[in-house]
């Protein structure tokens, strides 16, 4: 029993240096891979008048989500893109309130759809209506604004290859951009 104890208290007294080298002696700034949550907001208005009113996003471009404006990246992406080299989205969701503030008559009402594709959605010469035919949209009318149905908030959640229809998508190299750069794939995320 005695041998034994005092070998146990030899080997934690000592411990064995194989597999060890600098970097792990050095105290890590960061991990290797970090997953996080970053979040991105926009608000916009439709005037009177303008018929059609739609906003695009990126939902897998964390460094340039809004595709109208230039290096819109999500809120905290430049302090994590300062501690790694690449990144990765692999899931997304989102909260979009519409309201419908016609003040005219407060009777017009607003078709409103938010479509989820892999492919860019062309809105011009289009039948918004066929958009709901999309397994990843979602649909609402919203009635003038002096009915008690003149809001609606979208939620959903999806994962990139859900939406891209390819598992696999998830771990391709298109969608491993460098931090000021986005995804050769991208998806898109239509509010209409």
């Amino acid at each position: 029993m005695s041998r034994r104890t005092n070998s146990r208290r030899n080997n934690t007294r000592f411990p064995n240096a194989q597999g060890r080298s600098t970097a792990k002696s050095v105290p890590r700034v960061s991990p290797d891979e970090f997953d996080v949550p970053l979040t991105f907001r926009k608000t916009g208005n439709i005037n009177t008048g303008d018929g059609v009113y739609y906003m695009r996003f990126n939902p897998n471009s964390a460094y340039d989500v809004d595709p109208s404006l230039a290096s819109t990246e999500t809120y905290g992406f430049d302090e994590y893109a300062n501690l790694y080299s690449y990144y990765r989205v692999i899931s997304y969701n989102y909260v979009i309130t519409l309201a419908n503030m016609n003040t005219e008559d407060g009777t017009q009402a607003l078709n409103s759809y938010v479509l989820n594709t892999n492919t860019d959605p062309t809105i011009d010469g289009t039948r918004f209506d066929l958009y709901s035919t999309n397994p990843h949209c979602q649909s609402a009318l919203l009635s003038g604004a002096y009915s008690g149905t003149a809001r609606h908030v979208f939620r959903k959640k999806f994962r990139c290859s859900t939406v891209a229809g390819d598992p696999t998508v998830e771990t391709a190299d298109s969608y491993r951009s460098l931090v000021t750069g986005t995804p050769s794939d991208k998806l898109w995320l239509t509010r209409i």
